[in-house]
């Protein structure tokens, strides 16, 4: 979910479509739409999306069609939405606009050798598809177990509003928090601080004894809020109800432990560096549009 103006813009798997716009104070529907399907404007299978506060557009990769879908907000808003889209490279897994002119890609992270090649862990592209930054490096290398894809497939990562820093968080096994600095023409990492205890690798998943991860990220301008599990290493611990507070130097700062809460698959920081709006699962299974300050 992302805050935008008074509304808050959220992404998912909604009635009304993948994409909802609800009022910051009342948590009231706006508008709702972009339904199922592969005709202009349709979505087939998506995961993760992202807004640019700075101009407007929404950026979201069809996995299943491999297309890159992008409109303006104030467009979808207004009842005047049009989306464009182009395809997207192999791998992509999620798509984030720097500027008018420039994206950053995220790919899905994997060692095997196919006919594309092996694709870039995070990137840079100019508008016309030319490279203009690569970062392929990981806090652990190992190619030989594919460990890098077993963590790195289920990540959460999202870029500042300014467009400068971006974070991310693994969710199952070793939990790694990483941020960058990120530029047109430059991927530099910034921290990568380790969040829980060893693995069992002895056992195999589902059964292995995973740490807990980070469930939902994002990244305000001066700090990065996330949902995180209480790191214990207990098998049958899938509660991600501990909102986490970190500096962009990967220091945690605040955990405050959401009581009644199952889990916290979406938040994020309004501008005022503060207020935090979340979609949060209850004990009653029921999901609700919260808010809480920091």
């Amino acid at each position: 979910i992302f805050p935008y103006e008074s509304y808050i813009v959220m992404f998912g798997h909604f009635y009304g479509g993948f994409v909802q716009v609800v009022d910051k104070e009342s948590g009231a529907i706006v508008c709702s739409g972009i339904p199922r399907g592969r005709g202009p404007g349709e979505l087939v299978g998506a995961e993760f999306a992202d807004l640019n506060p700075q101009t407007g557009t929404m950026t979201i990769v069809d996995g299943d069609t491999h297309q890159i879908l992008s409109f303006n907000i104030d467009d979808f808003i207004a009842g005047r939405f049009k989306a464009a889209r182009k395809p997207a490279a192999p791998f992509t897994y999620q798509v984030f606009e720097l500027d008018r002119e420039h994206t950053l890609h995220d790919h899905l992270v994997t060692y095997v050798s196919t006919m594309y090649g092996v694709p870039d862990r995070l990137s840079v592209l100019r508008k016309d598809g030319t490279k203009t930054a690569v970062y392929n490096e990981f806090p652990i290398m190992d190619t030989v177990r594919n460990r890098n894809f077993i963590i790195y497939q289920q990540r959460r990562a999202s870029l500042s509003p300014d467009r400068t820093k971006l974070a991310m968080g693994t969710v199952m096994q070793h939990t790694y928090f990483e941020t960058f600095d990120i530029g047109k023409t430059h991927i530099a990492p910034r921290s990568q601080q380790l969040h829980s205890g060893p693995v069992d690798y002895s056992q195999r998943w589902p059964f292995e004894k995973c740490t807990g991860g980070f469930l939902s990220v994002y990244a305000g301008n001066e700090l990065v809020v996330a949902a995180t599990d209480d790191f214990t290493e207990k098998a049958d611990r899938k509660i991600y109800n501990n909102l986490c507070v970190f500096d962009w130097d990967g220091h945690p700062i605040k955990r405050i432990r959401m009581e009644g809460c199952k889990s916290i698959p979406a938040l994020c920081l309004d501008s005022d560096g503060r207020t935090v709006y979340a979609v949060m699962k209850a004990d009653n299974d029921f999901y609700y549009f919260a808010r809480t300050e920091i």
